[in-house]
């Protein structure tokens, strides 16, 4: 199979303009009243420069306003000739089901258990259902009917900047019932086509499109077909919206420069002044978030291509209010040259409605939630009860780092929140990355090199590492030399203990690591740097209790203490500590599966031909060949599962919440059989 070399270019057209005005000119008026009043009592010939003036500036800013395009072209090459390795079928034209009853009963199963989402943004929040994949396909909408906020209701206008739990939720699910197809080709008569805007390509294993933003909405899919009438699916695709000045800020504009224009006709000042009257109001505030677009604009438009992409993204959404998508540019590469591309939009629809209950995911009581002020479109926090602790000053969101009291902002700025004093203080030029005690903490820089500060100012370990790990009082850290990386262990002090290691490996717990040295000796360091077991040559590896280590200088491995005492000898192939401290093990020599205490004794007689870990106090086992069973800590079978279920096919979810898939039938991780 050939690679698909992917090359990425950005386009981004903006005319800049500036230019200064009096205090008195539209640029400095704030509203339509302070403008009129700032020329009411100017002469007509005072009036007429000014209004040159401002004629002048207007121009500009609608000027610079047409010609505002934001999108991105992204170029592919997909390889392939259509040789006998790439997968074809005849062509044959997409069906669209329209079987209401079925897409009604698949839809109620899908949204059984629904969630939902919350985008703080004062003074409302927005909600929104986090829809189940297999409902794609169609258009959905949800209505949210009945708020709930600590067992009580919440009126929808009132949410403010609280974490609900839950609503209650009209879905409507809008499928498509009839298919247009549209037939796209190199010499195809895009004049003919309201659908489709412009072909900008149509050659070889390239076609790229573009189309109304609406119709794109439309689209079910696409199908290629070669000039011997075989369908080969896209190996390569992309879209993105162009983005251009809402229609109606440039109605605005215009209709605002045809009053000025008229009113310089004028002889009469009161007229003049009359006729301004009619200017719209929110003009004033068009042309500021325009303005302000253009400063924007120049914070990244020479940064390298991924934050530029970043850059327009937060662009856009900072200022959708005189920015809107116009159209939307489709880019397919196929491994083959097509001939016709078919382009699938649903034409008519049908619809249906269920109505449940959707679930927001909690928070935790030291969470921040991080707000949009919908005026002035900057960020600020709360807690979880809606009270607000920074005010919306920030122009990109804060994102609060791993539940602690740090946030980190685009491009490259880490803040730390003083709760008590509703405070917060930045970390220039830092990201935060970790924090380690109530007084340490990791940072990137802006070349990104790791290091640690304490108190957020004084430098611990200084920026010139690759990456650091805390291992209690010493640092793990490695730092690529010619390509190649080299990892020591350093102390509080940024003195070297241990150096020239191949790898490090820390404990879950933070307090002890394991270390290989250059002539592949493994060895056990505790968090002062000093070994707990000096290197030998055999293997080491941390099991899910941090006081047992696995080890083999074979085939086989072992288990032993931390501090090197070995429990068993190498006989097992597999090694397992559940959670209940119990250890679940694969003898190499019979393949059968045992549990042993934390000291390598028996924990249970007998032994099985598979087992898991125990969940809580239930385990599944094969008792014998093509027999599961649940067992308990003393190994009594509790719940036995019948024949009738099937094989084993499938293990789901994680802890508590594991589901034993069989054939016709599901259990939970306590033995409680579950409908499939």
């Amino acid at each position: 199979m050939s690679k698909i070399p992917i090359l990425i270019s950005c386009v981004f057209l903006l005319l800049l303009g500036h230019s200064c005005q009096p205090s008195d000119s539209f640029e400095e008026s704030a509203t339509l009243s302070e403008y009129l009043q700032n020329n009411t009592s100017k002469s007509i010939e005072a009036l007429h420069t000014a209004l040159e003036s401002d004629i002048a500036y207007l121009d500009t800013v609608l000027g610079d306003a047409e010609n505002t395009q934001l999108y991105f072209s992204f170029g592919f090459s997909a390889g392939g000739n259509g040789n006998d390795e790439t997968d074809f079928d005849i062509a044959a034209p997409l069906e669209v089901r329209n079987i209401k009853d079925s897409i009604a009963l698949a839809f109620a199963e899908d949204i059984e258990d629904l969630s939902m989402g919350q985008d703080f943004i004062h003074p409302n929040s927005e909600l929104h259902v986090d829809y189940p994949d297999a409902v794609d396909g169609g258009i959905i909408t949800a209505d949210f009917d009945t708020i709930f906020f600590e067992g009580k209701t919440v009126p929808l206008k009132a949410i403010g900047l609280q974490n609900v739990d839950s609503a209650m939720v009209t879905l409507k699910y809008l499928f498509p019932t009839e298919i247009e197809r549209l037939e796209l080709s190199s010499d195809a008569d895009v004049a003919s086509m309201d659908k489709i805007t412009e072909i900008d390509l149509f050659k070889g294993n390239e076609v790229e499109f573009s189309m109304p933003q609406l119709q794109y909405q439309k689209v079910l899919g696409y199908q290629a077909v070669t000039a011997d009438n075989r369908l080969m699916d896209h190996t390569a695709s992309s879209s993105f919206p162009l983005t251009v000045v809402r229609h109606e800020v440039l109605d605005r504009l215009t209709r605002t420069l045809d009053l000025m224009k008229q009113a310089t006709d004028l002889k009469s000042a009161p007229e003049a002044i009359a006729l301004l009257q009619q200017i719209p109001e929110t003009v004033f505030e068009d042309h500021v978030m325009l303005n302000q677009m253009k400063a924007d604009v120049k914070t990244f438009e020479d940064a390298p291509v991924e934050e530029m992409i970043s850059g327009i993204k937060q662009l856009i959404e900072d200022h959708h209010q005189v920015l809107a998508p116009e159209k939307q540019s489709i880019s397919l590469g196929f491994p083959a040259t097509v001939a016709t591309l078919y382009v699938y939009i649903a034409k008519e629809y049908d619809s249906i409605s269920k109505r449940n209950i959707a679930h927001n995911s909690p928070l935790e009581a030291n969470t921040f939630i991080p707000y949009m002020d919908s005026i002035t479109q900057k960020y600020g926090l709360a807690d979880t009860k809606g009270n607000v602790l920074i005010a919306a000053r920030f122009k990109n969101e804060l994102l609060q780092v791993d539940g602690s009291n740090y946030f980190n902002s685009y491009p490259r700025n880490s803040y730390f929140l003083n709760v008590d004093k509703k405070e917060l203080i930045e970390i220039q030029h830092k990201s935060f990355v970790k924090k380690m005690d109530e007084e340490r903490s990791i940072f990137k820089d802006s070349l990104d090199y790791w290091g640690v500060l304490k108190n957020n100012t004084e430098v611990v370990l200084p920026f010139q590492f690759d990456n650091i790990e805390p291992i209690g009082n010493s640092f793990a850290v490695m730092k690529s030399l010619r390509g190649r990386a080299r990892r020591s262990i350093l102390n509080a002090k940024a003195e070297p203990l241990i150096e020239n290691l191949r790898d490090v490996t820390v404990a879950d717990n933070e307090n002890m690591a394991l270390v290989e040295t250059k002539d592949r000796k493994m060895g056990l360091i505790d968090g002062d740097g000093n070994y707990k077991i000096t290197p030998q040559e055999y293997a080491l590896g941390f099991t899910e209790n941090n006081s047992l280590l696995t080890y083999t200088s074979g085939r086989y491995k072992g288990l032993m203490t931390a501090d090197g005492q070995p429990l068993t000898e190498e006989k097992y192939r597999e090694i397992y500590v559940d959670e209940g401290n119990y250890i679940l093990v694969e003898d190499g020599t019979d393949f059968m599966f045992k549990f042993l205490q934390l000291d390598g004794t028996s924990a249970i007689p007998g032994q099985y031909e598979d087992a898991f870990s125990f969940i809580g106090d239930r385990a599944l086992v094969a008792v014998e060949d093509g027999v599961w069973a649940f067992i308990d800590k003393q190994g009594t079978i509790v719940t036995k599962i019948p024949e009738s279920a099937g094989d084993l096919i499938d293990i789901k979810g994680e802890n508590e919440e594991t589901r034993y898939v069989f054939r016709k039938n599901t259990y939970d991780a306590q033995g409680k059989a579950l409908q499939n």
